[in-house]
């Protein structure tokens, strides 16, 4: 990891150059590893009800999401919370975490550290046409190719009970609190 001594000011705005298709979400990328010398990635995601991620760790980086629309039911290790719009979550390096949006869609701001963890989504999502939702997704992923690309990126997928699995079909979340 370097050091951002140098670096020079930009602004990013969401193009289809720099989104990705990933699963039924929209994903833009605001700042990768490679513009913040490793040290964090900057994205939004859009994710639909019943298209969040499933139970993953991350071994390399810290997540936050600043929730800016809509709202979401995370979990994280034995805890659960619902996260408003206008709410913050963090979400420690090594500790099992998923959620799901609790309104049609949750437009998230995510803040990881360090850098490059996005190319999770880049390597197994598609460049769309214009940065809008993508159609919900056909089917599961391609399990092998899913698992592999988490552990080039210090991401696994363990299955907590009754936790969804990454070939699982969507699912409405739980109840409210």
């Amino acid at each position: 990891m370097s050091n951002l001594k140098g670096a020079a000011p930009y602004v990013r705005v969401r193009t289809a150059e720099n989104s990705t298709w990933y699963r039924g979400q929209l994903m833009t990328l605001f700042a990768g590893a490679e513009e913040t010398g490793g040290q964090f990635t900057v994205f939004q995601g859009d994710c639909p009800k019943g298209l969040g991620p499933p139970p993953h760790i991350h071994e390399r980086e810290h997540e936050s999401l600043f929730v800016l629309d809509g709202e979401i039911e995370a979990f994280v290790g034995e805890e659960r919370f619902v996260v408003p719009e206008g709410g913050y979550i963090f979400l420690p390096q090594g500790l099992v975490h998923w959620f799901q949006p609790l309104t049609d869609v949750a437009r998230m701001l995510a803040i990881a550290g360090p850098g490059g963890g996005e190319g999770f989504f880049w390597e197994l999502g598609e460049t769309p046409d214009e940065p809008v939702l993508p159609p919900p997704p056909n089917g599961p992923p391609d399990i092998p190719r899913f698992l592999a690309t988490g552990e080039r990126y210090g991401v696994s997928f363990p299955r907590p009970p009754g936790a969804p699995g990454p070939g699982d079909p969507p699912r409405p979340p739980a109840g409210r609190l």
